[in-house]
């Protein structure tokens, strides 16, 4: 009853079996086709140094130009994501915590859920250029004993 095709479907629901498919895939190429997929990325990568170097695309800190303050934060455009930080709420820079490799980037969802679930329900979390941002009532030093007093494992 295990049909290949169905098997091939099934190999590309994890993130390892989506790689072995791409993979086998890409092995599958001639070479003409890998030139040509060559010469794409490298298309693309041109066509995103030009977009950089016309401050159409930023990635990484805030930084300002001659009149023009550019905020390089990752998020979505037109929704206001602004950190509106009110009494006894705390930005923590978590600098540890990075996009790339991707345990650091699990490492900071984990940071989030646990104090959203466990200590403030409120809390919210972004990216600023390549670390995470936390927002809630916990300070730098209450995230510190948050995780070394009050934190309990879940199941």
């Amino acid at each position: 009853m295990s049909d290949r095709s169905t098997d091939k479907h099934w190999d590309a629901v994890s993130w390892e079996g989506s790689r072995r498919a791409q993979l086998r895939d890409s092995l599958r190429l001639t070479i003409r086709e890998r030139l040509e997929a060559l010469e794409t990325l490298a298309e693309t990568s041109r066509h995103f140094e030009q977009m950089r170097k016309a401050g159409q695309f930023h990635y990484g800190e805030q930084s300002t130009g001659a009149n023009l303050a550019v905020d390089r934060r990752v998020g979505e455009t037109g929704g206001d994501y602004a950190s509106t930080t009110s009494e006894g709420r705390h930005v923590v820079h978590l600098r540890g915590c990075m996009p790339t490799p991707l345990a650091s980037y699990l490492k900071a969802l984990a940071i989030l859920r646990l104090v959203a679930e466990q200590k403030d329900s409120e809390a919210r979390g972004g990216w600023e250029g390549e670390h995470f941002v936390l927002e809630s009532v916990l300070d730098e030093e209450g995230l510190k004993r948050f995780f070394l007093d009050e934190y309990r494992p879940t199941p």
